[in-house]
């Protein structure tokens, strides 16, 4: 005789996720919205010095242009675009702050006075008005170097020196942030 076992009913298989695929998955998704947070907190500490960063620039390219045009306008002598380590020279070596210049209306020499402040709009976001802003510079360092332009033949070119014009400032973190412009500049207008 014959005994069968009493079967039971199939039932279909049901379709789905496993536990594992479903953590595999949320750790990737994990790590990526951490990558996310690490980019936006990286573009926010950007941005708080965006303004700082603008002035060293603005700065940096005022002193280069106030040199070109003394040169252009004849209120120097070629002699005297150099540092005060050369004989001659009127440009103070090493950093120091941002000061208004002096009577000789250049930045970065000896009569400069004063620290120099910049004026901001204010809320309205128009400049003129009452509720404008002024940002005294102290946090900010210049330094002008000016050196000498080797020839081919290793023969100091009397003709052209190399103008670097740096200026820096230390952020709300403690770090000193730059910005350098490396120029030329000749004898002839």
């Amino acid at each position: 005789m014959i005994t069968t076992l009493p079967t039971r009913p199939t039932q279909a298989r049901q379709a789905g996720f496993s536990l594992a695929e479903v953590m595999t998955a949320m750790f990737i998704l994990s790590v990526g919205m951490v990558s996310m947070l690490a980019l936006f907190s990286t573009a926010i500490d950007n941005m708080e010095g965006s303004q700082e960063d603008l002035i060293c620039k603005q700065k940096a390219r005022e002193a280069v242009e106030a040199i070109f045009t003394a040169r252009e306008s004849a209120q120097v002598n070629f002699s005297n675009i150099n540092n005060t380590t050369t004989a001659g020279g009127i440009f103070v070596v090493g950093s120091s702050g941002l000061q208004l210049p002096g009577p000789d209306g250049l930045l970065g020499t000896a009569d400069d006075t004063g620290t120099e402040t910049m004026v901001l709009p204010g809320p309205d976001g128009v400049l003129g008005t009452a509720d404008d802003q002024t940002i005294v510079l102290s946090n900010y360092q210049r330094s002008i170097t000016i050196s000498s332009v080797m020839s081919s033949n290793n023969v100091v070119n009397p003709d052209i020196r190399q103008l670097t014009v740096s200026v820096s400032y230390t952020n709300a973190k403690g770090k000193i942030r730059s910005y350098t412009i490396n120029t030329l500049i000749s004898r002839y207008r």
